[in-house]
């Protein structure tokens, strides 16, 4: 797979889980929650702008909306059914699909490598991780 349809692959999965955030945080009722997917939904949506930007110097569209890829939409229709089975249940279905991202962050990264139009996905992925640590801990306290 080319450099550019492995990027294109990470813009869908941010997309999907972007939208299965939104859709996840409509059913909660628990304010703390609801921000948690809020601030996941906002973050994913501008991770999958910078790129949409990045392509765009290369006179190349991408879609906003993505398509849905049949992991992370699996991935992702478990945190909207995880919402109400509880808080450890939710983290864990949270954490699921955000390991998910990461390994996509990854395969991309090895494959870009230094290339200075995808420098900013190396930030993105630290953002990941620090994400992956406190759904951890936020998945450690609801136990």
């Amino acid at each position: 797979m080319s450099e550019e349809k492995k990027v294109e692959k990470l813009h869908s999965y941010l997309v999907d889980s972007r939208d299965g955030y939104e859709a996840a945080a409509e059913r909660l009722d628990n304010p703390a929650q609801k921000t948690i997917l809020e601030r996941l939904k906002g973050e994913r949506a501008e991770f999958a702008a910078a790129i949409r930007t990045a392509f765009s110097r290369k006179d190349v569209d991408l879609e906003a909306d993505g398509s849905i890829l049949a992991s992370m939409h699996r991935a992702y229709l478990g945190v909207k059914d995880a919402v109400t089975g509880g808080d450890e249940q939710l983290f864990a279905e949270i954490l699921r699909g955000e390991l998910k991202l990461r390994e996509v962050y990854d395969e991309v990264l090895a494959e870009v490598k230094d290339h200075r139009d995808w420098s900013f996905l190396k930030e993105q992925r630290e953002t990941i991780d620090r994400e992956i640590a406190q759904i951890q801990t936020e998945k450690r306290l609801a136990a």
